[in-house]
Order: C-alpha cells, then sequence, then structure tokens
C-alpha cells in the first residue's frame, strides 16, 4: 500500500519535474521509485517509505476499517507491548505437543485419539469382527468426528490427510488393544474402571474444544461451533455403533449423557471467549467443563428426558430384530 501511494504521488510529480527540467526531474523520480521498491521489498513500514522518498501519503480511502487497521499499525511500530495486544488471538493448537496450552491441548488430542481407537476395536472385536475389522472400526473411531466435522459442516478436506500421525496411532492403537483386551479383561478391567472413564472424559472435552476452534477459524456462528463439538466428540462413535449394530449412545436413553456434555465444554469455551478471557482460559475451561460434566453424569447416572417404553413397540421392536436375525442366518 505504501509503495503504491508513493508511486501515485511520484506520477502526479513527474510531469512538472519533466517540463522543468526533464532529465533532472525524471532522474530523481525514477531514484525515489527505486528506493520505494527497495523499502517494499525489505517489509519496511509506510512511514519509512515516506522518509526515503520524500512524498506525503495521503490515505485514499476512509473506511473505518482502513482506519482502524492504520491506527493498529501505527501502534505495533510505537510499543511491542502494544502491538502484541493489537494481535487477535487465533483458536488454535500447535502443530504438535509442547508446554504451553495449545500444546498440551494436541496432546490431549493425542491421547484421546488412542482411547477412542481402544474402545472402537475393542466394541468391533465383541460384536464378532476379525483383526481387520476391529482396526478399521478403532479408526474410524478415533478419526470419524473430525472427518466428519471437516467434510460436512466446514467444506475442507479432513485433518488426517495432512497430518498423517493420527493415522498412524489410531492404528497402532486399535491393533493393540484387539490382542491386549482379552488379557486385561481376565485380569479384571472393564470399560467402567476409573482410569477408563477419566480418559474418555478427557477426550471427550479435547475434541469438543477443537471442534469449536476449527469452526470459529472458519468464521462460523456459535450454533454451527457448538455442532462441530458435537461432531468431533461423537460422530465418531455414532459411526462404530452403526457398524456394529449396537443402539447409538448418544441418541438414547439407555446409556448416560454424552453429548450434551461436548455442548457444556463448547458452551463454555465460546461463553469464556466472549468475556475476553486468554486462549489458555478458554482451553482449560472447555476442556474442564466438558470432562467434568461427563463424569458427573457417570457418577450420578444422567439420563436425558425420554417417554416411557410402551411394551408393544417394545415387543414389536424385539419381534423384527429376532426376524432380521433369522433372515440372516438362512
Amino acid at each position: 500500500i505504501a509503495a503504491a501511494l508513493c508511486m501515485q504521488q511520484a506520477s502526479s510529480h513527474q510531469a512538472p519535474a519533466a517540463a522543468a527540467d526533464t532529465n533532472t526531474g525524471q532522474g530523481h523520480t525514477m531514484l525515489r521509485l527505486q528506493l520505494v521498491r527497495l523499502c517494499t521489498a525489505s517489509k519496511s513500514s509506510a512511514l519509512t517509505a515516506a522518509s526515503v522518498t520524500g512524498f506525503p501519503l495521503r490515505a485514499t480511502s476512509t473506511s473505518s476499517a482502513a482506519r482502524a487497521a492504520a491506527g493498529a499499525a501505527r501502534a505495533a511500530a510505537s510499543s511491542p507491548a502494544a502491538a502484541a495486544a493489537a494481535t487477535p488471538v487465533v483458536d488454535g493448537l500447535t502443530r504438535y505437543p509442547q508446554l504451553s496450552a495449545p500444546g498440551i491441548l494436541r496432546g490431549l488430542d493425542y491421547y484421546g485419539t488412542t482411547i477412542f481407537a481402544a474402545s472402537g476395536a475393542v466394541t468391533a472385536a465383541t460384536a464378532g469382527m476379525d483383526l481387520f475389522g476391529a482396526t478399521a472400526v478403532g479408526l474410524i473411531t478415533a478419526v470419524g468426528g473430525g472427518t466428519f466435522r471437516d467434510g460436512l459442516f466446514l467444506h475442507k478436506q479432513p485433518f488426517w490427510l495432512s497430518e498423517t500421525e493420527y493415522l498412524y496411532m489410531a492404528i497402532a492403537g486399535a491393533a493393540a488393544a484387539f490382542f491386549a483386551w482379552p488379557a486385561l479383561e481376565k485380569a479384571g478391567a472393564d470399560w467402567d474402571m476409573p482410569f477408563l472413564v477419566w480418559s474418555d472424559a478427557i477426550g471427550l472435552g479435547a475434541f469438543a474444544c477443537i471442534g469449536v476452534q476449527n469452526a470459529l477459524r472458519m468464521g462460523m456462528s456459535p450454533i454451527v461451533c457448538l455442532i462441530c463439538a458435537i461432531s468431533t466428540a461423537t460422530f465418531g462413535g455414532l459411526t462404530r455403533d452403526t457398524l456394529c449394530q449396537r443402539p447409538h449412545r448418544i441418541l438414547y436413553s439407555h446409556a448416560d449423557l454424552y453429548a450434551s456434555t461436548a455442548v457444556v465444554g463448547g458452551t463454555a469455551y465460546l461463553l469464556t471467549r466472549a468475556m475476553g478471557g486468554s486462549l489458555a482460559m478458554r482451553i482449560l475451561m472447555g476442556v474442564a467443563c466438558g470432562a467434568a460434566t461427563r463424569l458427573a453424569t457417570v457418577q450420578f447416572d444422567l439420563h436425558a428426558p425420554a417417554w416411557p417404553k410402551k411394551p408393544a413397540a417394545a415387543a414389536a421392536v424385539t419381534a423384527g430384530a429376532v426376524a432380521a436375525s433369522a433372515k440372516n442366518d438362512e
């Protein structure tokens, strides 16, 4: 912008200079334009370009956005603290885990991916699938929610096409669970043990925050952000239950609350952001509220409101399931 303004001023000064003294005026103008190009190439500020050329810079736009951008640039040039304050906070996480709030969230994302892959593999193996089927279901459970979010709601390529480490850790976690779970079950392990319940809750809270962050970076409204939180945290499990022909835990009242806890985590993130909280505070509130709500639903056996089951309808469903099973056996 600085170079364009200076070149515009140069063109307006060039004609009078040429009329007075063609050689001298054009030589000075070309020298000044070359200096402007050098300043622009070295990413100098507009003030530096003006001081080199001697041309007064006049604003060509009176929009509020342009004035705000100019004020932010002047503040950034005058003070590093003001520059940090003027820089908007990007709702995201680091590329790899590190000792920062976004980096810790990335680590929790890795952890949750492995746990979800293991749960999917165990569920598929319990339903009678072999190693390949259990590993495939584990992979879908781990990355399916983010895939639905990216492809269906945000219209972008799935995250695992560029972040392939998620494929490796999901496949490894699913295969390891397929071989290790029978021995662990004999030793008394089950999915209701505290370690796995806490792991599931933390993974759900992290997935909900990441879903909200992805939607915010795409400029989505709060309601779409919450839908992305639900998708990231639960749609992998929804696909797992469909493939294993099990009742979907997020849709039926036979299981405790699950999708609603993702809504709580996503809402906490959005509210903290609306109140001006830092990125670390947003992540902390989102993960903590989502995980705490999930743990509370397990502890107090909370369920969503549902109509009472009618005996006739239940019998009809049972009869239809038996008929379908018999037909499959034939």
